[in-house]
């Protein structure tokens, strides 16, 4: 299924705005502030209930507005979203029907590149941290719990360090139950970290030369690791539970001295390389990739996401798949624009924001122009 028609009432810029969209590529074009960014937020939201850069919901509604609404037509659904500022729950529904937000996300799957990815290689392991199990959630949807349960434990285990006094009696009992649950549902989690990016990287390579070269390379020429004191891609859960106990057994004094949860995945890194071309050795990115670069690895590395949230689908005719990109094209130099658009080809709905027109010549895949007009 396709998104075919979008309507914004009272979100962000809009009062009451209706596009119509296809199948294959949607060149969103017009002035910067028109809109174009929301509406593509907007269609994100209805697949991943976030907003961008993760602001507060209520500033997704346009100013002295109480609720602001997105409804989405697919083939064959109608989607409706209500967001409220008035003390009101969210109002979710499906043809009508009153549903949970699981039921939507179910329905639409949406990938999205926006300019600020670059920050994953420039930025705070935790931005990185969090792109990633962004979209580990959003292509499994049932570890989600997985998270919020690490999440608590945390959480209650970091209060238990501050201010819990350990010669009484139970406070260790309390602790261990705390422990046990970080290292079941942390393993857990850097299993399908590993995991997601071993599937990552064959096709991060693949479509990064197609961009570069315009052709699939036999070498390698990216590649990312994760860093961990207790685990590493060789290891199944256990093993890394296993681990993940002993390290939280030798930092435990450690941990009661500063009362901070010093092992887990919230401490763990991603690290991106490259093939260096004179020396034939993989080295950081950020140590030999230029800017525009580091767009096109960026880039690259939304669309393997993407094309692995298309492939998991295991009833497309009824799910709707959407790839957004934001302002993509600044920066890249025509060759890769070119290239860009033979391999949008293959996703079935991309939606594509641009301050100007596109000659639709380019487009080797069905599709049209919008241009935003100003409000």
């Amino acid at each position: 299924m396709a998104v075919k028609k979008v309507r914004l009432y009272n979100f962000r810029n809009f009062s009451d705005a209706s596009f119509n969209f296809k199948s294959g590529i949607n060149f969103l074009y017009g002035e910067n502030g028109v809109g174009k960014t929301n509406i593509l937020e907007a269609i994100n939201y209805a697949a991943i209930f976030r907003s961008l850069n993760s602001i507060a919901k209520n500033r997704l509604i346009k100013d002295d507005e109480k609720y602001s609404l997105i409804q989405i037509n697919t083939d064959n659904e109608k989607i409706d979203i209500e967001i409220r500022t008035d003390g009101l729950a969210e109002q979710r529904r499906v043809n009508g029907k009153n549903v949970s937000s699981k039921v939507i996300r179910e329905r639409i799957f949406s990938t999205i590149y926006t300019p600020l990815i670059i920050k994953i290689i420039y930025s705070s392991a935790e931005f990185t941290r969090s792109f990633f199990d962004k979209s580990i959630q959003n292509i499994k949807d049932d570890i989600i719990s997985v998270y919020s349960d690490y999440k608590n434990a945390l959480m209650q285990r970091a209060r238990i360090l501050k201010t819990f006094d350990f010669s009484k009696s139970g406070s260790d009992e309390v602790f261990e139950k705390y422990t046990t649950i970080l290292i079941n549902k942390g393993s857990e989690i850097v299993f399908y970290r590993i995991s997601f990016i071993e599937r990552i990287i064959p096709l991060l390579n693949e479509i990064y030369s197609f961009l570069v070269f315009g052709k699939k390379e036999n070498k390698k020429l990216l590649d990312i690791k994760y860093i961990s004191r207790y685990s590493h891609e060789k290891m199944n859960k256990s093993q890394i539970a296993a681990n993940m106990k002993e390290c939280l057994q030798n930092v435990k004094t450690q941990e009661l001295a500063t009362g901070l949860n010093l092992i887990g995945p919230h401490r763990d890194k991603f690290a991106f390389f490259c093939n260096d071309s004179k020396t034939k050795e993989f080295v950081k990115i950020e140590e030999r990739f230029s800017t525009g670069q580091i767009q096109v690895f960026c880039l690259s590395l939304v669309l393997a996401i993407a094309k692995i949230r298309t492939n998991s689908l295991d009833d497309f005719d009824n799910k709707t798949s959407v790839l957004l990109l934001d302002d993509v094209l600044s920066g890249l130099d025509k060759k890769i624009i070119n290239n860009l658009f033979a391999l949008l080809d293959n996703y079935p709905q991309t939606f594509i924001t641009s301050p100007s027109a596109f000659d639709k010549s380019n487009f080797r895949t069905p599709g049209d122009l919008y241009e935003i007009p100003i409000k």
